[in-house]
């Protein structure tokens, strides 16, 4: 072995040696790809590292209650879209508790929303009728079939092309919506 091994074995990790020995004689259509695969995963581990990944900045409190009949809504899923697709806001959701009240959620649970205007969809779904058996498909993975779902609050507040909600959440954020459902 050539003095140079030693050193590179004392300054490189041990795994990498023989890999950066043979760099040199590898054919240049090789070099350049395991340049380009390096320098990429250089570059991805350096962005995953260097980012807090439980955080979005930019993201404001966002808190209200679902009211249907005079009565609070337990159970209700509501989706917040972003009204203007162009706009970089993203999706929102949550799901109200016994007392009708919601807190929404971006990314991680309760961390809010962007400010800007969303449509609002909101169900309270239920499942009904037998579960169906499961079958397995042509390529041999299981298909689970589930029971069929039924919207208990009225189908006009889950549609996103004829929105009946449109809510503009402020830079502030806005901690008291209340959205009362009607017939």
């Amino acid at each position: 072995m050539n003095r140079n091994y030693w050193h590179t074995c004392k300054t490189v990790p041990f795994p990498l040696c023989p890999f950066l020995l043979a760099f040199p004689y590898l054919p240049k259509t090789m070099k350049n790809t395991f340049t380009a695969c390096g320098s990429f995963l250089l570059v991805l581990c350096l962005l995953v590292g260097c980012r807090d990944g439980s955080k979005l900045k930019g993201l404001v409190p966002c808190a209200g209650t679902v009211m249907w009949k005079g009565e609070p809504v337990g159970g209700a899923s509501l989706a917040f879209v972003p009204k203007d697709p162009d706009q970089n806001l993203r999706v929102a959701a949550t799901q109200t508790d016994a007392q009708g009240k919601f807190v929404v959620t971006t990314l991680t649970p309760q961390d809010g929303i962007m400010p800007g205007e969303y449509i609002v969809s909101v169900g309270k779904w239920e499942y009904y009728g037998p579960e169906l058996p499961p079958t397995i498909g042509k390529d041999g993975f299981t298909i689970q079939h589930v029971r069929p779902q039924r919207n208990l609050l009225p189908p006009q507040y889950e549609s996103l092309t004829n929105p009946k909600i449109v809510v503009t959440i402020t830079k502030k954020g806005n901690k008291n919506l209340e959205f009362v459902l009607d017939e």
